[in-house]
């Protein structure tokens, strides 16, 4: 009897903290309101020391916003290319989908590469760049003006770059991956019509003014 009482309190005891771990495992992933602080999203210690920055988005950040966006893709049936960039532009971590081709892979790397050169998401920039002179300029810039591409800013701090292509709501994958990961994310910028004769543009062409602002929500259909 002595025994049965013994093997059952163990047994419970095993239930509940099985239980609570898997609580306390499941918020901190599925709400996504949570701010993550910049120390826990940036390498530390001789890392930090070896790289001669501190601000530089740890592999470990790196690796689970890349799963975030998987996840995503897969909840849409959608497949994607995704690229997680440090400051200075080395590849963190990536992702190619099953069914992926080379364009998608370039131009997620691509969409990240120019998210961290204008330290603003490739909608925003499309916003900004809209007429034929403006991006024609930029292409020698090497800057890819599709929605897709955003900057990972925390706590005011810019410590790498996300890009994602090959799907059909590209920015709305990484958008959400940067929610999952790091909790809330600035407001996305509104969808705008291209503008290839400069007809909304100010004196001199060249953009919008005043058109730059925000992050990105993604055109559909952006590659």
């Amino acid at each position: 009897m002595i025994r049965e009482a013994r093997f059952y309190r163990r047994g419970l005891i095993f239930v509940l903290a099985s239980a609570a771990l898997a609580f306390i495992s499941g918020n901190a992933w599925a709400q996504g309101d949570q701010h993550l602080p910049l120390e826990k999203a940036v390498i530390s210690g001789e890392g930090a020391k070896k790289a001669l920055t501190r601000y530089q988005i740890s592999a470990d950040i790196a690796r689970k916003l890349v799963d975030a966006c998987v996840d995503y893709a897969k909840s849409t049936n959608t497949p994607v290319s995704v690229f997680v960039l440090s400051p200075d532009g080395e590849i963190v971590d990536a992702h190619r989908m099953d069914g992926q081709n080379s364009i998608n892979t370039d131009t997620a790397l691509l969409k990240a590469k120019t998210a961290l050169y204008l330290r603003d998401s490739t909608h925003a920039a499309a916003n900004r760049f809209r007429t034929l002179d403006a991006r024609v300029i930029r292409e020698d810039l090497h800057m890819y003006l599709v929605s897709g591409g955003l900057p990972i800013v925390v706590d005011d701090q810019m410590i790498g770059a996300i890009g994602v292509g090959g799907g059909n709501a590209d920015e709305q994958c990484g958008y959400q991956a940067l929610i999952k990961v790091l909790g809330p994310q600035p407001p996305l910028a509104p969808n705008m019509p291209n503008d290839p004769l400069g007809e909304s543009a100010g004196p001199g062409g060249g953009g919008v003014p005043g058109g730059g602002g925000g992050r990105g929500a993604a055109p559909q259909g952006g590659r």
